[in-house]
């Protein structure tokens, strides 16, 4: 009888540091998958085209561009919009890792974006 409290408490235990990770990992996995955005080509050289699917009601949308250092690169007002497919001049930028991210209402979508030159 006393083996099967034993076991019982390490499965808690065991349980326990998982918890808080598993809930960081929710929303990581949730943006990749479910992400309304789309960048293509990726990697891409001279533009890229940034695509959401359409929404249930238009909101407020504004794009920034990071580069790998967290340095704002391009800031662009989209207005409001309910759906979208807007090709982006990345022709100024260095070869690298970019961030792109979208602000829809109060939603941020994150992609990572991969510039190549020659």
């Amino acid at each position: 009888h006393g083996s099967t409290v034993l076991a019982n408490l390490c499965d808690e235990a065991a349980n326990e540091p998982d918890e808080p990770s598993e809930n960081l990992q929710v929303p990581t996995a949730t943006a990749k998958r479910d992400t309304p955005m789309s960048l293509s080509p990726n990697p891409a050289g001279s533009f890229v085209t940034l695509s959401l699917e359409p929404l249930e009601e238009e909101k407020e949308a504004v794009l920034e561009i990071y580069n790998q250092f967290g340095q704002l690169m391009l800031r662009k007002d989209l207005g409001i919009i309910g759906q979208l497919s807007d090709r982006i001049d990345i022709r100024q930028f260095n070869a690298g890792v970019y961030y792109v991210s979208l602000m829809v209402g109060g939603e941020r979508f994150e992609q990572r974006l991969l510039v190549s030159k020659g």
